[in-house]
C-alpha cells in the first residue's frame, strides 16, 4: 500500500516513500528495481532506479493519483518482462 502522501513545498524534491521493489537475474547475477515516490511543487515523480544507481525511469505526474496508477502500471510492464 501507498504511504499517505502530501505534495512538497520546497523547492527540492523530497523522499515520500518506496511503492515497489521487482528482482530478477541478469548475467548470472540478482538484480533489483525499486520504484520511490517524491513529492515537490511540480507534484509527483516515480523514480525506477536499479540496485547499481542507474536510474531506468523517471516521470512527474500532477497528482498522487495518477503517479500511484502509472506505478501499477510500470510494475505489471516489468512483471509481463520477467521482473518477479
Amino acid at each position: 500500500m501507498a504511504p499517505h502522501l502530501s505534495p512538497g513545498s520546497s523547492r527540492d524534491p523530497h523522499y515520500e516513500g518506496e511503492l515497489f521493489r521487482v528482482h530478477r537475474a541478469r548475467c548470472g547475477q540478482a538484480v533489483q528495481a525499486v520504484c520511490e515516490i517524491w513529492s515537490h511543487p511540480r507534484g509527483w515523480e516515480l523514480r525506477l532506479t536499479a540496485s547499481d544507481g542507474e536510474i531506468l525511469r523517471s516521470e512527474t505526474w500532477s497528482t498522487r493519483d495518477e503517479s500511484i496508477a502509472a506505478s501499477d502500471r510500470w510494475r505489471a510492464s516489468m512483471v509481463e518482462r520477467g521482473w518477479t
